[in-house]
């Protein structure tokens, strides 16, 4: 191996490490249910973790006004986020993994946080190899990439929430191998 490979690949170990570092500090300290539809996602989890079957959506799985409500109280332990299942019309992959995620994290939304960091971490390395792939004369283009990818606010605070979005990332990116 060159020590061109063997510098982009600690780079990369780098950029994936400070990304999973900013992800656990996002999963950790983001109070819980703030972040977008995170309760009617980690109830798509717990529905099929404690039913071992696809929920249906249905009418009335979209409470606007209790969601108002429950946004207000800026989601008050008191009121519960059981009537939140306006998700339930997503494809199941996810779900089905983060189950197995909910049953051995003992049921805590922490855990489901960390899974989806972690999706995200793998779509780094994926993004790495495909950006290798689209531009073989660039040397630093794609650690440029990952490295603005990883520490994107917004896309921390999204693939440090339970939702469906970062293995939806990767698995796009990974038709591009």
């Amino acid at each position: 191996m060159t020590n061109y490979r063997k510098s982009q690949r600690w780079f990369l170990g780098a950029i994936v490490g400070c990304y999973l570092v900013l992800g656990w500090l996002y999963a950790r300290w983001t109070p819980n249910w703030q972040a977008p539809d995170e309760p009617a996602h980690y109830n798509y989890v717990t529905y099929l973790a404690e039913n071992h079957r696809l929920p249906v959506l249905q009418a009335g799985d979209y409470p606007h006004e209790y969601l108002e409500q429950l946004k207000s109280s800026r989601f008050a332990p008191s009121l519960s986020i059981s009537p939140l299942r306006y998700e339930s019309h997503q494809p199941p992959l996810y779900y089905v993994l983060a189950a197995v995620v909910y049953w051995a994290g003992g049921q805590q939304l922490l855990w489901l946080r960390l899974f989806s960091v972690a999706l995200g971490a793998a779509y780094l390395v994926v993004l790495f190899q495909v950006l290798r792939q689209v531009f073989p004369r660039s040397r630093s283009l794609p650690l440029i990439s990952c490295g603005l990818v990883a520490v994107l606010p917004m896309r921390l605070a999204m693939t440090a929430a339970v939702n469906n979005d970062g293995l939806a990332e990767l698995l796009l990116s990974l038709i591009h191998i």
